[in-house]
Protein backbone atom coordinates (compact mmCIF):
# COMPACT_ATOMS: atom_id res chain seq x y z
CA UNK A 1 0.00 0.00 0.00
CA UNK A 2 1.10 3.68 -0.90
CA UNK A 3 0.12 6.65 1.19
CA UNK A 4 0.40 10.05 0.16
CA UNK A 5 -1.41 13.30 1.22
CA UNK A 6 -4.65 14.25 0.74
CA UNK A 7 -5.58 17.73 1.27
CA UNK A 8 -9.47 16.19 1.59
CA UNK A 9 -8.47 13.25 3.75
CA UNK A 10 -7.50 14.53 7.42
CA UNK A 11 -6.57 10.81 8.07
CA UNK A 12 -3.60 11.38 5.49
CA UNK A 13 -0.16 11.88 6.03
CA UNK A 14 0.82 15.78 6.27
CA UNK A 15 3.35 15.33 3.43
CA UNK A 16 4.88 13.31 1.45
CA UNK A 17 8.27 14.67 2.34
CA UNK A 18 9.90 12.64 5.40
CA UNK A 19 12.95 13.36 7.17
CA UNK A 20 12.87 10.70 10.37
CA UNK A 21 11.08 7.82 11.46
CA UNK A 22 10.33 5.74 14.38
CA UNK A 23 8.68 2.55 15.08
CA UNK A 24 7.36 2.00 18.96
CA UNK A 25 6.83 -1.66 20.43
CA UNK A 26 3.35 -0.94 20.36
CA UNK A 27 3.71 -1.35 16.35
CA UNK A 28 2.81 2.75 15.85
CA UNK A 29 4.76 4.68 13.15
CA UNK A 30 6.32 7.90 14.02
CA UNK A 31 7.17 10.38 11.11
CA UNK A 32 8.88 13.46 11.02
CA UNK A 33 8.22 15.78 8.12
CA UNK A 34 9.64 18.89 6.49
CA UNK A 35 7.56 21.17 7.44
CA UNK A 36 4.11 19.71 8.53
CA UNK A 37 4.79 18.60 11.62
CA UNK A 38 5.06 14.67 13.10
CA UNK A 39 2.52 11.99 11.89
CA UNK A 40 1.11 8.92 13.97
CA UNK A 41 0.45 5.94 11.76
CA UNK A 42 -1.64 2.83 13.15
CA UNK A 43 -1.19 0.39 10.62
CA UNK A 44 -4.33 -1.50 11.86
CA UNK A 45 -6.82 1.64 10.63
CA UNK A 46 -4.39 3.13 8.51
CA UNK A 47 -4.96 6.54 9.64
CA UNK A 48 -2.57 9.34 10.47
CA UNK A 49 -2.68 11.63 13.24
CA UNK A 50 -0.76 14.87 12.54
CA UNK A 51 1.25 16.68 15.26
CA UNK A 52 1.66 20.57 14.17
CA UNK A 53 2.80 23.80 16.08
CA UNK A 54 -0.16 26.09 17.19
CA UNK A 55 1.59 29.10 18.73
CA UNK A 56 -1.87 29.40 21.04
CA UNK A 57 -1.10 26.25 22.65
CA UNK A 58 2.59 25.82 24.70
CA UNK A 59 1.83 22.24 24.97
CA UNK A 60 2.18 21.72 20.82
CA UNK A 61 4.99 20.64 19.24
CA UNK A 62 7.27 23.85 19.36
CA UNK A 63 8.45 23.10 14.86
CA UNK A 64 7.15 21.13 12.17
CA UNK A 65 10.10 20.43 10.95
CA UNK A 66 11.44 17.47 12.59
CA UNK A 67 14.98 16.31 11.79
CA UNK A 68 15.01 13.21 14.02
CA UNK A 69 13.06 10.96 16.34
CA UNK A 70 13.48 8.69 19.14
CA UNK A 71 11.15 6.45 21.47
CA UNK A 72 12.09 5.83 24.58
CA UNK A 73 11.58 2.69 27.03
CA UNK A 74 8.23 4.43 28.19
CA UNK A 75 7.09 4.93 24.68
CA UNK A 76 7.60 9.17 24.86
CA UNK A 77 8.62 10.45 21.55
CA UNK A 78 11.37 12.25 21.53
CA UNK A 79 11.35 15.05 18.24
CA UNK A 80 14.66 17.06 17.18
CA UNK A 81 13.31 20.27 15.26
CA UNK A 82 15.02 22.27 12.70
CA UNK A 83 15.68 26.12 14.92
CA UNK A 84 13.12 24.98 17.52
CA UNK A 85 14.92 22.61 19.92
CA UNK A 86 13.86 19.02 20.98
CA UNK A 87 10.39 18.05 22.22
CA UNK A 88 9.10 15.25 24.16
CA UNK A 89 5.55 14.12 23.61
CA UNK A 90 4.67 12.11 26.49
CA UNK A 91 2.04 9.64 25.29
CA UNK A 92 0.38 9.41 28.69
CA UNK A 93 -0.71 12.94 28.82
CA UNK A 94 -0.57 14.01 24.62
CA UNK A 95 1.15 17.12 25.33
CA UNK A 96 4.83 18.22 24.06
CA UNK A 97 7.63 19.51 26.53
CA UNK A 98 10.19 21.63 25.02
CA UNK A 99 13.79 21.78 25.77
CA UNK A 100 15.52 24.78 24.60
CA UNK A 101 19.05 24.43 22.97
CA UNK A 102 21.74 26.14 25.77
CA UNK A 103 23.74 29.19 24.19
CA UNK A 104 20.35 30.40 21.72
CA UNK A 105 18.35 32.97 23.03
CA UNK A 106 14.91 31.98 23.40
CA UNK A 107 12.23 29.12 22.02
CA UNK A 108 11.42 31.03 19.09
CA UNK A 109 15.35 30.59 18.08
CA UNK A 110 16.55 27.44 19.27
CA UNK A 111 18.94 24.82 17.71
CA UNK A 112 18.31 22.43 15.28
CA UNK A 113 18.64 18.99 16.40
CA UNK A 114 19.83 16.61 14.20
CA UNK A 115 20.72 13.43 17.13
CA UNK A 116 18.78 11.99 19.82
CA UNK A 117 20.63 8.97 21.14
CA UNK A 118 19.89 7.07 24.13
CA UNK A 119 23.28 6.62 26.77
CA UNK A 120 24.11 2.75 26.69
CA UNK A 121 23.22 1.55 29.87
CA UNK A 122 21.59 4.61 31.78
CA UNK A 123 17.95 5.13 30.80
CA UNK A 124 17.78 8.41 32.30
CA UNK A 125 20.13 10.33 29.63
CA UNK A 126 20.36 10.75 25.71
CA UNK A 127 22.78 12.23 23.88
CA UNK A 128 21.85 15.16 21.81
CA UNK A 129 23.74 16.55 18.91
CA UNK A 130 22.86 19.79 17.20
CA UNK A 131 23.84 22.64 15.21
CA UNK A 132 25.07 23.98 18.98
CA UNK A 133 26.93 21.32 19.61
CA UNK A 134 26.73 18.48 21.72
CA UNK A 135 24.86 18.34 24.84
CA UNK A 136 23.48 15.47 27.47
CA UNK A 137 20.00 15.55 28.73
CA UNK A 138 19.22 13.81 32.43
CA UNK A 139 15.48 13.27 31.81
CA UNK A 140 14.73 12.50 34.79
CA UNK A 141 15.53 16.51 35.43
CA UNK A 142 15.16 17.81 32.63
CA UNK A 143 18.84 18.87 32.58
CA UNK A 144 20.85 20.01 29.43
CA UNK A 145 24.27 19.88 29.70
CA UNK A 146 26.82 21.27 26.86
CA UNK A 147 30.00 19.35 26.44
CA UNK A 148 32.87 21.32 25.05
CA UNK A 149 34.63 18.47 22.31
CA UNK A 150 36.68 20.44 20.65
CA UNK A 151 40.30 21.21 21.16
CA UNK A 152 41.06 24.38 19.70
CA UNK A 153 39.51 27.48 18.67
CA UNK A 154 39.16 26.82 14.99
CA UNK A 155 36.34 24.07 15.02
CA UNK A 156 34.72 25.36 19.10
CA UNK A 157 31.25 26.29 18.54
CA UNK A 158 30.41 23.86 15.53
CA UNK A 159 27.17 21.90 14.92
CA UNK A 160 27.54 17.71 14.99
CA UNK A 161 24.94 16.49 12.38
CA UNK A 162 25.61 13.31 13.32
CA UNK A 163 26.43 10.76 16.35
CA UNK A 164 25.81 7.11 17.73
CA UNK A 165 26.60 5.33 20.94
CA UNK A 166 28.32 1.61 20.34
CA UNK A 167 27.43 -0.85 22.85
CA UNK A 168 30.47 0.18 25.01
CA UNK A 169 28.95 2.94 25.59
CA UNK A 170 31.66 5.26 23.10
CA UNK A 171 29.90 8.16 21.58
CA UNK A 172 30.96 8.27 17.89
Amino acid sequence: TRYLYDSTNKSSISSNMIFSAASGSNGLLWLGTAGEGLNKFDPASGIFTSYKRNLLDTNSISGNFIRSLYIDNSGNIWAGTMQRGLDMLDVSTGKFHRFIIPGNNSAENSGSVFSIIPHYGESNKLWISSDAGLFSLDKSTGTLTGHDIYKDELTRNKGIVAACMDSSGVLW
